[in-house]
């Protein structure tokens, strides 16, 4: 059996697989607020003579009135459906966002760090040096590491 794609659609009114339940919920509510309001409308007209006739008056009355109530159902659910996708798709968004800025600021901390062990080898290596040469008698003659500086290429970090 294929799996199904998150775009199938279901029924003649083309409702997302995903929203079935939330449609037909909708639409069943609907329906029977307006069975209220028509059986209520008829019976309260008092047109009919009997209850067979008044059925059928309500009947009559509802018929067109589920057409609208389907239409009105797959309006709701897809206008719902864009709303809540515009909702969620914002808030991921902003998360995204401010896990991005979080990622630089921790990556700039993290390369501030390895900067500094890196500043502080070169200095240990000079001074090492420099102690080496002081106790063969030698003149020492290399100017310190600049700060900031990356000593292969001569760029500021």
């Amino acid at each position: 059996m294929e799996k199904e794609s998150a775009r199938h659609r279901e029924s003649i009114w083309s409702v997302p697989s995903s929203w079935r339940d939330a449609y037909f919920k909708l639409f069943v509510a609907l329906v029977i607020a307006a069975t209220a309001l028509v059986a209520w409308h008829e019976v309260a007209r008092g047109a009919a003579d009997g209850n067979v006739e008044t059925f059928l008056a309500i009947a009559r009355g509802l018929s067109p009135v589920v057409v609208v109530v389907a239409a009105w159902s797959v309006v709701s659910v897809e206008v719902g459906r864009m709303f809540s996708e515009w909702y969620l798709n914002r808030r991921y968004a902003k998360g995204l966002a401010k896990g991005r800025a979080e990622g630089r600021a921790q990556g700039r901390a993290q390369g501030r760090a390895e900067g500094s062990a890196r500043e502080r080898k070169r200095w240990e290596s000079w001074n090492r040096a420099r102690m080496a040469a002081e106790e063969q008698g030698n003149e020492f003659g290399e100017p310190p590491p600049a700060d900031g500086d990356d000593h292969q290429t001569g760029d500021r970090a």
